[in-house]
C-alpha cells in the first residue's frame, strides 16, 4: 500500500511537471501530449490506489477480480517508466527540424456547398429507413439493442462519415468565417445521426472532440482553462447520464469512486491483471493485427485487437453476446507485447504524437490536414483503447475521403490550387 502510494504520488507529479512543460512550449491546452498526460494523472493513478486499497481489480460494476499488492505496485512502476518514455519520445520529436507539410487540394466554397448539400442529402436518405417508424421509437429500439439495430446498415454509416468528413473539411478551411449560425445548422444533422446511434463514442470522439481541436488550432476558438475544466465536466456529465441511460439505469449515487470502479477506467486493472496472470508476451501480435488489418480484410481473414481478445479470454459473459469489450489501452497493450520493454513502444508513442501536431499546425488549408487531426486524436484515445479500436476507424476515414473526392470530381468541382 505504502510503495503504491509513494510511486504513484511520483508519477503524479511527473505527469503535471511534464505536462506544464509541454504547455509551455506549445502555448496549447489542446496539445494531445498534454491531454495524454493529465489523463494518466487523473484517472490511472487515482484507480491505482483504490485498486490497492480494495484488493480488487474493478472492471465494471459487476466484474472484479482479487489482485496482490505487488501486482499493483509493479503495474505503477510501469506506468512511472511509461510516463518518462512517453515524455523523452515527445522531446526527441521537438529536436528534430522539419517543415514537413502535405500538399493538398484547397476547396472553394461552392464545393464545400456541393460536397454537404450532396452527402447531408444521402445520409438522410440512408437513415429515413431506421427512422421510418418515428424518431421516438427508433430511440427507443437504439436504447434497448443499438448493436441489432445498425448491423445492416453499413451504407448509412459510410454515408454519416462522408458527410461528418466534409463538415470538418470546412471547419478547417472556413471555421466561423461564414457565419456561426450557418457553422451549427451544419453541425446540427452530424450531431443528430451521430447521436442516433446510439454511441457515445461517435458523438465525442468523432464529432465533438475534432470540431472543437480543429477550431483551437485554426485559431477560430480561444481556449482557456475555465473553458477545458467546464468542457470536461460537462461531457464527463453527459457520458455517465447516457451511460446509465443505454446500459439500464446504473445507479453514480456513489460519486467519484462509484464511476472509478465502473466500466470507464479499467486501464490500469488491465495492466496489472496482466502482471498478475503473467500475460506474454506475445511480441505485438495484436499491433501487428491492427497495422495490416486492411490487409487482413481483403483476403478475408478474421483479425481482433488486445481488448477484445482480452475480453473474450477472461471475461467472456461480459463479452457476449454483444461484444462489448473491457478497454486495453497501448500502455497494457506494449506490456503485453513485449513484457517491461514495451516502454519502447510508448516512446515511440510520444514522439509520433509530438511530431504529427507540428505537421498538423504547419500545413494550411485542403483535405489531408483533417485526417491527420483525426488521427491525432485517435492517438491520444491510444491511453484509453487499443491500437486496434483507434486505428480502424482512420482506415475508414481514408474510405471517407477518397468518397468525398469522388463526390467533387464528379461534380466537376475540385479546383486543384497548389
Amino acid at each position: 500500500m505504502v510503495e503504491v502510494l509513494v510511486l504513484g504520488l511520483l508519477c503524479w507529479l511527473l505527469c503535471l511537471t511534464f505536462a506544464s512543460y509541454v504547455y509551455r512550449i506549445s502555448k496549447s491546452l489542446m496539445h494531445p501530449a498534454f491531454l495524454i498526460l493529465m489523463f494518466i494523472a487523473f484517472f490511472y493513478i487515482p484507480k491505482a490506489i483504490l485498486n490497492v486499497s480494495d484488493g480488487l481489480l474493478h472492471f465494471s460494476y459487476y466484474y472484479k477480480y482479487e489482485v496482490s499488492a505487488a501486482s499493483v505496485t509493479l503495474a505503477v512502476v510501469y506506468l512511472l517508466l511509461s510516463v518518462v518514455a512517453f515524455f523523452l519520445g515527445f522531446l526527441s520529436a521537438c529536436s528534430v527540424r522539419s517543415r514537413f507539410a502535405f500538399v493538398s487540394p484547397m476547396p472553394a466554397q461552392r464545393e464545400m456547398v456541393f460536397a454537404l448539400s450532396f452527402s447531408f442529402a444521402v445520409s438522410f436518405y440512408a437513415f429515413s429507413g431506421l427512422l421510418s417508424s418515428g424518431v421516438g421509437d427508433f430511440f427507443l429500439s437504439v436504447a434497448s439493442n443499438r448493436f441489432e439495430v445498425f448491423q445492416d446498415s453499413g451504407m448509412a454509416m459510410l454515408l454519416l462519415g462522408c458527410y461528418k468528413l466534409s463538415f470538418l473539411v470546412y471547419v478547417w478551411n472556413f471555421g466561423g468565417r461564414k457565419g456561426w449560425v450557418v457553422f451549427a445548422l451544419l453541425w446540427m444533422p452530424a450531431l443528430f445521426f451521430d447521436a442516433a446511434t446510439g454511441s457515445r463514442g461517435k458523438v465525442v470522439v468523432e464529432n465533438v472532440a475534432p470540431v472543437i481541436f480543429i477550431l483551437s488550432v485554426r485559431g477560430h476558438l480561444k481556449v482557456n482553462g475555465l473553458k477545458v475544466v467546464v468542457t470536461a465536466s460537462f461531457l464527463a456529465y453527459l457520458s455517465s447520464q447516457v451511460t446509465a441511460y443505454f446500459r439500464g439505469g446504473i445507479d453514480h449515487a456513489g460519486g467519484v469512486l462509484a464511476h472509478l470502479r465502473g466500466p470507464e477506467f479499467p486501464y490500469i486493472d488491465t495492466l496489472a491483471f496482466s502482471i498478475e496472470k503473467g500475460l506474454g508476451p506475445t511480441w505485438g501480435q495484436s499491433i501487428l493485427s491492427a497495422i495490416f488489418y486492411p490487409i487482413s480484410w481483403v483476403f478475408g481473414v478474421g483479425v481482433e485487437g488486445a481488448s477484445s481478445q482480452f475480453t473474450r479470454e477472461y471475461f467472456s459473459s461480459y463479452y457476449y453476446p454483444n461484444k462489448i469489450e473491457i478497454a486495453f489501452s497501448i500502455l497494457s497493450e506494449s506490456y503485453i507485447s513485449f513484457g517491461f520493454f514495451g516502454v519502447f513502444i510508448i516512446f515511440l508513442y510520444g514522439w509520433l504524437v509530438s511530431w504529427l501536431f507540428r505537421v498538423v499546425i504547419n500545413n494550411g488549408g485542403g483535405y489531408l490536414p483533417v485526417i491527420l487531426a483525426f488521427c491525432l486524436i485517435r492517438l491520444v484515445l491510444l491511453v484509453r483503447n487499443d491500437l486496434f479500436n483507434n486505428l480502424i476507424p482512420v482506415y475508414f476515414s481514408l474510405i471517407y475521403l477518397s468518397f468525398l473526392y469522388f463526390i467533387m470530381r464528379l461534380g466537376g468541382l475540385v479546383k486543384n490550387d497548389r
